[in-house]
């Protein structure tokens, strides 16, 4: 489907209509860091949404290279796009996000995503326009969730919200909590910076760049065993302030 360019309009939105869009309409049907809420408006209309925030990971940055300091990353941690408008305008979008951020927020060198296999996502989007592809094994404390009911939550959300991941003291204090596994998220970065910049940054990489793969959907939400459970938060809570490396 053609994309009728003269309809479209990129502009940062309110960070209040944001996020009732994303909990509405984005898969996760929550809310998460934003420090840049750019929409797609179609005949006025907000029918995308792309939110950039800084990474939660103190050490994102030096995840990516020495050449990036923390206030240079930024993350995009939700897209959205209507069904209507297709692909083409999915990625179309996203170049135009970079446009912007480039034009208003100069200081950014480096862009970072995450794709979960959990939901079926393989990170074709990143591919169509041109992200890094480094792989899944970078973060290592994404192997587990807990889960109350139908619902899932980080380790670090747990522990803010209950100051332990602990399954013994969860167990207390949240009847039928149980860990999930989880497929580790694969990782992309774009590098938004000038050609100069740009070659520094590749040629300090902290991991490499890999090949894009075919990232089939693997269901590997299987409970853990209880013998199991202790070791998995045990591992959770300590690598809970070493996110992003």
């Amino acid at each position: 489907m053609a994309l009728e360019l003269d309809r479209y309009d990129v502009q940062k939105i309110d960070k209040k209509q944001a996020k009732q869009i994303i909990v509405e309409h984005h898969y996760s049907h929550t809310w998460s860091s934003c420090q840049y809420a750019i929409g797609l408006l179609k005949d006025k209309m907000t029918i995308g949404v792309a939110v950039y925030g800084f990474p939660v990971g103190r050490l994102a940055a030096q995840s990516i290279s020495p050449e990036v300091a923390n206030n240079e990353v930024l993350e995009l941690t939700r897209l959205w796009i209507a069904d209507s408008e297709g692909k083409n305008a999915e990625s179309w979008f996203l170049g135009q996000t970079f446009t912007w951020l480039k034009q208003h927020a100069n200081q950014i060198k480096v862009l970072l995503s995450y794709v979960d296999p959990s939901f079926g996502h393989i990170g074709t989007i990143y591919k169509a326009s041109n992200w890094l592809y480094q792989g899944s094994d970078i973060r290592t404390a994404d192997y587990f969730m807990y889960k109350v009911g139908d619902e899932c939550y980080h380790p670090r959300t747990m522990f803010s919200k209950y100051k332990s991941n602990d399954m013994k003291v969860l167990k207390e204090l949240i009847p039928g909590v149980e860990i999930i596994s989880m497929e580790k998220k694969h990782r992309y970065i774009y590098i938004l910076a000038d050609r100069r910049t740009k070659k520094k940054i590749l040629q300090t990489l902290k991991h490499p760049v890999k090949p894009y793969i075919n990232l089939e959907r693997k269901r590997s939400d299987q409970l853990i065993t209880n013998k199991q459970e202790n070791q998995a938060a045990k591992k959770a809570a300590d690598n809970f302030f070493d996110f992003g490396e």
